[in-house]
């Protein structure tokens, strides 16, 4: 049904480009390549942000046991880095160009592998985990740094390799790109978490953080793509 429906919406928006009309989406801009690999880069890296939020969150509250509010604020540090970066991108970019971008998405991808072999060597001691949050907290640190350094300038980027005419329907089209890239990656964690849980009859420690662990290997893999892509983005 939604395949048939992206079908109509196709041939409808066609038409409204044939008949002269101002279409809600004007497929020729997919044709720009940049562009194309842009929207692609906008989904990827918003659904690592969301997919973690939701892992991270499950595997401190039911993983470790902790409140709501104390593993909010261990989600603090992520929300520092991202905050400091936002401030201090522009001054790199203008510094150094593409490189500091793609700089900001190596080190995204590198905090998701620390933060998946700092989980990994977790135990279920209380001293255990104590220590282990002195490890943990640097890392989000570094994540909110990097997360941060993509998104803040991302979305100017992108939107520099339309013409300017196309430009109000090319920030709508990565307005909703963002909200489909949140969902996809919520969905796909999911899947693998609930992997994971099937046939448990007992949801342990020990379940929650390989549940962690290999959810956020999709996380590594997405934030791969988009240091490539952005690597692609800059050559041109």
């Amino acid at each position: 049904m939604a395949c048939l429906t992206l079908l109509q919406f196709f041939r409808h928006e066609k038409c409204y480009v044939a008949k002269g009309k101002t279409p809600l989406f004007n497929f020729d801009l997919l044709k720009n390549k940049p562009f194309s690999l842009g929207c692609l880069l906008v989904l990827l890296v918003y659904s690592t942000s969301s997919s973690f939020f939701l892992v991270f969150a499950l595997f401190l509250q039911n993983g470790l046991g902790f409140n709501a509010f104390d593993a909010g604020l261990i989600f603090a540090p992520a929300s520092i880095g991202f905050v400091l970066s936002s401030l201090n991108a522009p001054y790199w970019i203008k510094r150094f160009g593409g490189k500091a971008i793609m700089t900001g998405g190596l080190l995204y991808m590198l905090s998701f592998i620390a933060l998946i072999v700092a989980v990994s060597a977790l135990l279920p001691a209380i001293s255990s985990i104590t220590a282990s949050l002195f490890v943990i907290v640097p890392i989000l640190i570094l994540l909110g740094y990097g997360q941060g350094f993509v998104m803040t300038p991302l979305l100017n980027i992108v939107l520099a390799f339309v013409n300017v005419r196309f430009a109000g329907m090319a920030s709508g089209v990565i307005a909703t790109l963002q909200q489909i890239g949140a969902a996809f990656g919520v969905a796909i964690v999911s899947m693998l978490v609930q992997w994971h849980f099937n046939d448990m009859d007992t949801l342990s420690f020990v379940t929650y953080q390989n549940a962690f662990v290999h959810s956020m290997l999709y996380n590594v893999m997405a934030a791969f793509i988009v240091f490539y892509l952005l690597k692609s983005l800059h050559r041109k």
